[in-house]
């Protein structure tokens, strides 16, 4: 694709305004089978806007490997999932205690999503959680699960048994996907020290939430 500086006198041929204009410039598309269906010869480079008012909204470019996608080099922000057929986003709020942790490693309900990673991509996790116990000077645990191992632990303080004292464990961990792979991430809790069980609290203020962030490359184009 060439790039051409107008001097007095120039020719304007179809097939400069092709390469020059037509495929130099940002066209907007309201559907990404309606730019398939126009532009059926894409240039490496070109850039396109997709109009579709929803997740999927913004620029792509047309890369060396054949694919529209965002540009390499930039974060791509909040990830989106899939289930039942329906984009989401890749942040959850769950307003719902759950109770009786122990010392064993527990799944945390509802805080858990699964999303196709792009090799050489860093995705970064947040995660907030308030506890307390059933026995005072507690203390849990918040752990993080990729693709079913633990990769990173947050500890309380020291834990009350009244909800009045909350205490937090929040995380914050970068992933880097090596490999495109579908990856199942979730919380975990368990109680950390202490004796009987401990709570994790979620209510319509003390949300416990997780998000899921791409957050730029890793490595090459993939």
């Amino acid at each position: 694709m060439a790039y051409t500086t107008i001097v007095s006198g120039t020719n304007i041929t179809s097939s400069w305004a092709n390469a020059s204009v037509r495929d130099q410039v940002v066209s907007p598309f309201v559907t990404k089978a309606a730019r398939t269906a126009a532009i059926t010869s894409p240039v490496t480079g070109m850039l396109s806007s997709l109009t579709t008012y929803d997740l999927t909204e913004g620029l792509e470019f047309y890369n060396s490997a054949g694919q529209w996608r965002k540009p390499w080099n930039m974060p791509w922000g909040i990830i989106t999932t899939t289930a039942g057929g329906t984009s989401n986003l890749g942040y959850v709020v769950v307003t719902a205690a759950q109770t009786g942790i122990t010392s064993t490693l527990v799944d945390l309900t509802n805080l858990s999503m699964t999303f196709d990673a792009v090799a050489n991509r860093l995705y970064r996790v947040s995660a907030h959680c308030n506890f307390y116990a059933s026995q005072a000077d507690n203390t849990a645990s918040l752990a993080l699960n990729v693709a079913s191992v633990s990769v990173a632990f947050s500890h309380t303080a020291a834990l009350s048994t009244a909800t009045s004292s909350l205490r937090t464990a929040e995380l914050i961990r970068p992933i880097n996907s090596a490999a495109a792979q579908s990856l199942t991430v979730k919380l975990q809790a368990q109680l950390q020290t202490g004796t009987g069980t401990v709570i994790m609290y979620a209510g319509a203020v003390n949300v416990a939430t997780m998000l899921i962030e791409d957050i730029g490359p890793s490595g090459a184009p993939s």
